[in-house]
């Protein structure tokens, strides 16, 4: 069950405090092998400052300098001025924001949320979207970010939904590498890895929700 709260919480950005509805409990039952599971809740993870535009699952954690001033720009206070989506304005110019810190985990997040809100909405540009995850996560690997597995599921799937094929199976198959060698062949990634060879021998663009020991 999803439940909110209201929270009175003060922006880092720009000093202003606001009641926010803030996301307290969310339960999640079943989800696709991107991480996908539908509903407004895991969106709501993120709050917006109505005064400055700041995005962040906790509005109240400091930022650098150098990200202060992007969020104070004028360019990207201009840009939540117009009528697009609120959930998928939040998202792109938050992804563009940590891009441009060179952020690529955070930037690969944002992205993906943006990817999953277009393809709720039949938004053209989810295809677009869906390859800024897959090169803020390669990205994350060259900057050595801490890539874990559960962002390679996501870069596989991604791939595997992009019709990337060979890409996919290539970080599927070193993944599995890897766990097999670390004898984590009972991990719960092992069985995204394994569904999404399944996948790829079949060229199977679609999402797939994750079935256990699938």
């Amino acid at each position: 069950m999803t439940r909110y709260i209201n929270k009175t919480l003060t922006c880092s950005v720009c000093g202003k405090s606001h009641e926010y509805r803030v996301l307290s409990s969310l339960t999640v039952f079943d989800s696709d092998l991107d991480g996908y599971t539908g509903g407004h809740g895991i969106y709501d993870i993120e709050v917006e400052c109505p005064y400055c535009h700041n995005v962040s699952s906790n509005i109240t954690a400091k930022v650098s300098e150098k990200e202060k001033n992007y969020i104070l720009s004028d360019e990207y206070q201009k840009a939540f001025q117009d009528d697009r989506d609120r959930y998928l304005r939040r998202f792109v110019e938050t992804a563009q924001r940590k891009e441009a810190l060179r952020q690529w985990l955070a930037s690969g997040y944002y992205w993906l949320l943006a990817s999953w809100r277009a393809f709720e909405l039949n938004d053209e540009k989810e295809t677009e979207y869906k390859n800024h995850v897959v090169n803020s996560f390669k990205d994350a690997m060259i900057d050595d970010e801490s890539v874990e597995l559960e962002h390679m599921c996501t870069l596989v799937d991604t791939l595997r939904q992009l019709g990337r094929f060979e890409e996919a199976r290539y970080y599927a198959e070193s993944c599995m590498s890897v766990m097999e060698t670390n004898n984590a062949t009972d991990e719960y990634e092992y069985s995204v890895f394994r569904q999404e060879m399944a996948l790829i021998e079949n060229k199977n663009t679609a999402r797939s929700a994750y079935r256990e020991n699938g």
